[in-house]
């Protein structure tokens, strides 16, 4: 009678290693430590096979990634989906993008949770909730990597953070503000997406520390959370004005910066600083019309190499690799760079 042919998923068990190391191994690829090799080559013994017929015998790994990004209007996003179909084409990768609700953590939970074995790894803006903490681990522990972007979760499981230091760019912001703010007296608001997400959340708390340590005369307010809504947003800002008439400075620590320019368009107050994240074509066609006066940009090529690095990362027993921070860089209008929208 023929044997029955065995998988990844059994010589991981075995071996008590994942999939991935167990793929590389049959590969002869590099990066594997000498003692788990012996131990993967031990299970497949174990289970019947000799080393060097295994890699005939054994189901192939897959080379699928899933990617799950926000999918409401969000220009940075958009522009993020174009660096990863450039970094597809040098990877012999199956990418499986999905655009979904940003700010919905059952239903990013739910996503999670219906990954496919055959995937190698999840890349993912995530929401710093229990239920999607414990989808990332239930994944990790399979031995499917997630790689947070953008906005992490710092408790989960997950093999990587590619973005930058939120809190540090939100710190960032606030020595821009004070700046653009001396001398000044009144009201200074923060507008966020959503605080389930950390990003948004760790920009705030840095810009509040900088403001009260450094701005004694300036009074900080929440302007509200716009789900990172264009229509939201320029509702926000619009009663913002009007309900603020001291209203000196804004903080745009997420997306929705449409309508934050269309709100200000109809009725900015004289000498209004504004404070964005992300070079789009809305943001810079606010630098150029002084509406916004600086833009706090993460690299989208930048992330998507880096996180497709994180997945083709050789595992080792020491678990995963240094996080992937990114520069924070700081536009103005005086050195925009060139558009490639």
């Amino acid at each position: 009678m023929a044997k029955q042919k065995i998988l990844i998923e059994d010589v991981a068990r075995v071996a008590g290693v994942s999939k991935s190391t167990v793929d590389r191994v049959l590969n002869a690829r590099p990066g594997v430590r000498a003692n788990t090799v012996e131990r993967v080559n031990a299970a497949l013994v174990s289970l019947g096979y000799a080393p060097n017929a295994l890699a005939r015998r054994i189901a192939p790994s897959s080379g699928r990634v899933d990617i799950l990004l926000p999918g409401n209007e969000n220009l940075f996003f958009d522009d993020l989906v174009a660096r990863f179909a450039e970094e597809e084409s040098r990877h012999d990768l199956d990418m499986r993008l999905v655009r979904m609700n940003a700010f919905d953590a059952p239903s990013l939970a739910a996503a999670l949770n219906g990954v496919s074995e055959q995937s190698r790894a999840v890349i993912t803006v995530a929401l710093d909730t229990p239920e999607v903490r414990d989808a990332i681990d239930r994944l990790e522990a399979r031995g499917t990597r997630v790689i947070t972007l953008v906005s992490d979760v710092p408790q989960a499981r997950r093999s990587a953070y590619i973005g930058f230091d939120n809190f540090a760019a939100g710190r960032t912001a606030g020595a821009l503000m004070a700046q653009f703010a001396a001398q000044k007296t009144g009201t200074v608001a923060v507008l966020v997406g959503h605080l389930s997400l950390r990003d948004h959340l760790d920009r705030r708390s840095g810009f509040e520390q900088v403001i009260d340590e450094r701005c004694p005369d300036l009074r900080l307010i929440q302007a509200g959370a716009c789900r990172d809504l264009p229509d939201l947003a320029q509702t926000l800002v619009a009663d913002l004005v009007a309900e603020t008439p001291d209203l000196v400075g804004l903080y745009v620590a997420g997306a929705g910066n449409r309508g934050v320019v269309a709100a200000l368009a109809k009725a900015a107050p004289p000498g209004l600083a504004v404070i964005g994240h992300e070079l789009t074509e809305v943001t810079r066609a606010a630098l150029l019309a002084g509406r916004y006066h600086a833009v706090i940009v993460q690299d989208t090529r930048e992330i998507a190499r880096r996180a497709l690095e994180a997945v083709l990362r050789p595992e080792t027993e020491e678990g995963p690799g240094p996080d992937g921070l990114l520069a924070i860089q700081i536009v103005i209008k005086e050195n925009l760079p060139p558009a490639h929208f």
